[in-house]
């Protein structure tokens, strides 16, 4: 923790100086300039203190304590952002530039605040997913600008990412703010726990080292295995370059590990709104069957045998279709299933 505390050192004593000198140039006596700087630099570095705690930590008994000890930062993290939202009239037009501006050339679109949120609400329950299009977006602007080659992709990078991406580097997640609301609502010591243990049950010890420390698995990774695995063994990621293991061994996410995993992402998205486009296709040709219908159907690569399938569908209740729509293989392995629900 040494170079942290160190840098959080000096940022503590860079904006406290930086807000007393600013104080006293406006007029303030020494004592009102010293209580402005110290309000301005627990505003921006936060105090972790229990008299600076949100209600939901303070209140929470012990327990509460230590299952959210980790999401403070998040909640502090969500005061600042409310200061610089364009309806918040504590900051001006400039100061809410000096924030933003930066902000974004370091994490680019994906670093984008509540993002991963807002992709699990909406796409969950409108099938809307903020991530891909704003992705698309940056790819689609980069291409039309810069065109296909190099400069397109680097730029379509930086868009995305930040300007960091242009040395492969992906600060969106480290630095970003697209998953400031957690996702877990059991704290960081319970996710240690079973995924360490996790981890050893299924033989995966690279991963149980990597849950139980990231830091000491960005080392082994780099200096020891040079590759990351996922949960069934494939190998996700080859540090097959001094470069490459430099970043993985100081803690850096490339933007070559980042990129397939998001591209891989909206690829299945769009496979679903395929599905799901197919399925409203066959609905409207059912219920009018025109020529323009039956022409929809064949540039989806719809068949007659899944349309007359569906109509049959139709004439079902729920448990008929239960039976109806298992294969033989099902039938034979789900004979318990298939039993009950006669």
């Amino acid at each position: 923790m040494g170079f942290f505390q160190y840098c959080d050192t000096a940022c503590r004593v860079s904006a406290t100086l930086a807000a007393f000198e600013q104080a006293r140039e406006k007029g303030k006596s020494y004592r009102e300039a010293i209580e402005f700087a110290r309000d301005v630099n627990i505003k921006a570095n936060f105090n972790y203190g229990v008299h600076d705690a949100p209600n939901v930590f303070r209140r929470g008994s012990v327990i509460g304590k230590a299952g959210l000890q980790f999401m403070k930062y998040s909640f502090k993290q969500m005061e600042v952002l409310a200061d610089f939202m364009p309806w918040n009239g504590k900051t001006t037009k400039t100061q809410k530039a000096m924030f933003w501006f930066p902000y974004l050339l370091t994490c680019g679109l994906m670093g984008l605040p509540f993002l991963d949120w807002l992709d699990d609400l909406l796409g969950e329950k409108r099938g809307i997913f903020p991530k891909d299009f704003l992705q698309e977006c940056a790819m689609d602007g980069a291409r039309a600008v810069f065109g296909d080659g190099e400069i397109g992709k680097a730029a379509a990078k930086m868009a995305m990412y930040g300007a960091p991406a242009a040395l492969n580097i992906d600060l969106s997640k480290r630095a970003g703010l697209a998953g400031i609301i957690p996702d877990d609502l059991f704290g960081a010591g319970v996710s240690k726990v079973t995924g360490v243990a996790g981890n050893i049950a299924s033989g995966d010890y690279d991963n149980a080292l990597r849950s139980f420390s990231p830091g000491l698995w960005n080392i082994y990774a780099a200096a020891i295995s040079g590759e990351s695995t996922g949960k069934r063994g494939r190998v996700n990621t080859v540090y097959d370059t001094l470069y490459a293991r430099i970043l993985r061994g100081i803690g850096f996410k490339s933007v070559d590990e980042t990129l397939p995993v998001d591209m891989a992402r909206i690829r299945t998205h769009r496979r679903g709104e395929l599905t799901e486009e197919k399925r409203e296709a066959i609905d409207e040709y059912l219920k009018n069957p025109t020529t323009e219908n039956a022409m929809r159907l064949k540039e989806l690569g719809v068949t007659e045998k899944a349309v007359q399938d569906e109509r049959e569908k139709k004439k079902l209740d729920r448990k008929g279709r239960f039976a109806d729509g298992a294969n033989k293989k099902e039938k034979d392995r789900d004979k318990d299933l298939m039993w009950i629900s006669k």
